[in-house]
């Protein structure tokens, strides 16, 4: 099996965001809008989480889009770090933010990792493997999550998994 390469970044800024309320993805639930690589990446993640009594992160269809489109560009532009490259030098909180195209109240993180097939059970496996990962996985402040993964047409694949808290109130 290849290592899958990753970096893990937290970031706890505080910023604002309220969503539709997310449905909670558990072990078997699936969600339309998520292909069936990252249903299985959050299915994988919640069945960490349930394993040792710890809530399952709700589907976040914000997080879900700019997981997407960083898997996406990481692959396009041939680079693999948390903040993009030039002109945009974005790291994951800010990405988010501008997605939600307001200030956001809440610590956000960030897993990604590549690999040459998309084989999301060795992937999940490997990321359980980088203690880094697995806090991000099994953080009890994170309450939310998104799965983005881009595969490109030789089966080289990368993922980004992206997760929130709640949003602290603003005063």
């Amino acid at each position: 099996m290849k290592r899958i390469f990753g970096v893990l970044m937290l970031l706890g800024l505080a910023l604002s965001y309220a969503s539709a309320a997310p449905e909670q993805i558990g072990t078997g639930t699936v969600d339309r809008r998520m292909t069936a690589d990252e249903q299985l990446s959050l299915r994988l993640i919640n069945a960490e989480r349930t394993e040792r009594d710890l809530l399952p992160l709700r589907f976040d269809p914000v997080l879900m889009k700019v997981a997407r489109s960083h898997s996406r560009d990481m692959a396009e532009r041939s680079y693999f770090a948390h903040i993009s490259p030039p002109p945009d030098e974005t790291n994951p909180f800010e990405r988010y933010e501008n997605a939600l195209g307001r200030k956001f109240r809440a610590v956000v993180g960030e897993n990604v990792g590549r690999a040459e097939q998309p084989l999301m059970g060795q992937i999940h496996a490997s990321l359980m493997e980088s203690p880094e990962h697995r806090a991000n996985i099994l953080d009890v402040e994170y309450t939310r999550v998104g799965v983005g993964v881009f595969t490109f047409p030789d089966g080289h694949v990368w993922i980004t998994q992206m997760f929130r808290g709640e949003e602290e109130p603003t005063h």
